[in-house]
């Protein structure tokens, strides 16, 4: 039996890559503003809040790539190479 994986507050990807939500995101709440030649930065507690709103959101989840993980687990058909799996772990 195969026990259902839950991953809580996820959202799916839409046709957006993480980073250019994050570099919308960041520009549209968090701009740059230059006055006689001298750049302000956006504060801290700005940054803070943005910060807290990205990850609030949770991490994107391609379902499409997902889907057939899934299946193939559910069918006891995934295939492990423990000596891959061992590879990585010692890099």
């Amino acid at each position: 039996m195969v026990d259902p994986i839950s991953f809580g507050s996820v959202r799916p990807i839409t046709g957006q890559t993480m980073a250019a939500a994050t570099a919308n995101r960041t520009t549209t709440s968090a701009a740059a503003s230059t006055e006689a030649g001298n750049i302000n930065l956006p504060s801290l507690p700005k940054l803070v809040r943005l910060a807290a709103e990205i990850a609030s959101e949770g991490p994107p989840i391609d379902y499409a790539r997902l889907a057939p993980i899934r299946q193939a687990i559910a069918m006891g058909t995934y295939g492990v190479d423990p000596a891959a799996i061992a590879k990585a772990l010692l890099k």
